[in-house]
């Protein structure tokens, strides 16, 4: 079986969540395929902030993540590890978020939306503060 079929076969297995992660939960063990950092083990022994992103090319994800990438250095160094997922594949998410400092997932089957209890909203991008964010992120300094 090609290693593409036994990840979607994986993911498929995982269980679904009725309740979200809430903050300061601990993580049970997991292993995932990120897009260029090979097999990922969680969780690594510090903190781990995970990010549920929208499809690869969403604007505003793009400046979430370009934040997060500028801080990256900031975050290793208090053993914070970050993990993007997007619902794209890994064919769409490589050219977009391929040289990130930090792990990504390409979860096209929201398998990993679904296990960690991430709900879909329609109205999430409508959010006063995703448009704040979304209208300031490019124009803001980094704070240090």
């Amino acid at each position: 079986m090609p290693a593409a079929a036994e990840t979607s076969a994986a993911m498929a297995a995982l269980p679904s969540s009725k309740h979200p992660v809430v903050e300061g939960q601990r993580l049970g063990a997991l292993e995932m395929a990120t897009l260029s950092h090979g097999a990922l083990k969680l969780p690594t022994g510090g903190l781990v902030h995970l990010q549920f992103r929208r499809f690869a090319g969403c604007p505003i994800c793009h400046l979430h993540v370009r934040a997060f990438s500028q801080q990256h250095a900031r975050l290793v160094e208090a053993k914070v590890q970050t993990v993007a997922f997007f619902h794209s594949s890994a064919e769409v998410m490589r050219p977009l978020q391929g040289n990130l400092p930090f792990p990504v997932v390409a979860d096209p089957e929201k398998a990993w939306y679904r296990h960690f209890g991430v709900e879909r909203s329609m109205l999430g991008a409508l959010h006063p503060r995703a448009m704040w964010a979304g209208a300031g992120a490019d124009r803001r300094e980094p704070r240090g």
